[in-house]
């Protein structure tokens, strides 16, 4: 019988476990965080989650690598589908009545309807959309982990301007269900600041990382590519990296760059990557950590909102980043020794210079190290025990 009082309750829309894309790993890394500090954690998820699943090695892996943690699975019915429009509606119409909009539910998710009457617990809610996705608002405190920004992540991949209805619905809706939680998480400060003129008088809690110290320096491996792609198969990391190799043929001529991630399965990027030789799709790799030893520096040529988590995972192996602007305004100040701009004479400068780049590359591991102690991370623990009590 699972205890649902005092627990810090994470709910994900669907299957995170192999942390193929960004907000999974951070998922993970937010699960390890908290039992380090000594919270009782809950996962609850959807088992037939569109895109992401629950498959039954999914399961066996969760509770292998967290032993202790209950994973609680609900159906998306039909009722959910209902409610979860009926609810995205009102958001948008009535954002002032937001925190009432949340309460709405129908028969369905047998789990929830236990789970969100659970005692002296916090609701710690993964991407703004999740909160109308379950059947009911719990009785908790309510914090919700953004992840990127909704609504302007939806301009930039339509093409459509800030201004345009659909978009301006989307920045309402978000607004209206921030506004209805007790606090929310950012992950970098271009998304904090956003929040904090959109959403006001709003506890906020500004998290670039969840990631332990390294205490070891990345392995020493002969070095096979230049510059390095890690993504998921996304449409900003798809067109990111083809838009890169259309205008760096000649520098591609000269340097070698591995694609790593699905990414590498997009039919796009394949074909794009496939008239160049010194381009490399390696695809979905089980050991990320030998793959970052072999290359001398990280690519992020891709647009977003957010915080790029493939990005820190390259400053913590020891990477310097060349970056778009999006790229590099995630980041906290003080990385201008390690990352750079997404650019091909500076991206040359450095491969061409090996004192350089052994500079930036000790440079990474250190702005790493400050990058994971900034921000509201005691402050949130803080907030956690209290609520707690």
């Amino acid at each position: 019988m699972v205890e649902y009082t005092n627990s810090i309750i994470l709910i994900v829309e669907g299957c995170f476990i192999a942390g193929k894309r960004g907000s999974h790993v951070r998922i993970l890394d937010q699960i390890k965080f908290l039992q380090r500090n000594g919270f009782r954690v809950i996962v609850y998820s959807f088992s037939n989650h569109v895109d992401h699943p629950w498959r039954c090695e999914d399961i066996i892996r969760f509770r292998s690598e967290f032993d202790g943690v209950p994973l609680i699975l609900d159906d998306l019915g039909k009722s959910a589908y209902i409610y979860t429009r009926i609810k995205n509606a009102l958001y948008q119409i009535c954002p002032p009545f937001a925190e009432y909009i949340s309460w709405l539910s129908l028969p369905g998710t047998k789990f929830w309807k236990k789970l969100r009457s659970a005692k002296s617990s916090v609701f710690i809610f993964h991407f703004v959309d999740t909160l109308s996705l379950v059947n009911g608002r719990p009785s908790g405190r309510i914090l919700v982990e953004t992840h990127d920004i909704k609504s302007i992540k939806s301009a930039k991949a339509t093409g459509l301007e800030p201004w345009h209805l659909r978009i301006i619905g989307k920045m309402r809706s978000e607004a209206a269900m921030i506004s209805g939680a007790d606090s929310y998480i950012s992950i970098s400060p271009a998304d904090l600041a956003f929040f904090q003129h959109i959403v006001l008088n709003k506890n906020y809690f500004y998290i670039p990382s969840y990631s332990e110290e390294q205490t070891s320096t990345p392995p020493l491996y002969k070095m096979k590519y230049d510059m390095l792609f890690v993504g998921a198969n996304n449409y900003f990391n798809s067109s990111g990296i083809v838009n890169f190799i259309n205008r760096n043929s000649n520098l591609l001529t000269r340097f070698s760059l591995a694609i790593v991630g699905a990414v590498g399965l997009n039919e796009v990027v394949v074909s794009c990557a496939s008239k160049n030789k010194n381009i490399q799709i390696l695809g979905v790799v089980d050991d990320l950590i030998e793959v970052y030893a072999c290359s001398k520096c990280v690519i992020s040529p891709v647009e977003g909102t957010g915080l790029k988590i493939k990005v820190v995972e390259a400053l913590a192996n020891g990477k310097p980043v060349f970056g778009s602007v999006h790229s590099m305004d995630g980041l906290p100040p003080g990385g201008g020794q390690a990352v750079f701009e997404c650019r091909s004479d500076l991206i040359e400068g450095l491969l061409l210079n090996d004192r350089a780049l052994e500079a930036a590359s000790n440079a990474a591991m250190s702005f790493y190290g400050k990058l994971i102690k900034t921000g509201d991370r005691e402050k949130f623990l803080s907030f956690l025990k209290r609520a707690m009590e």
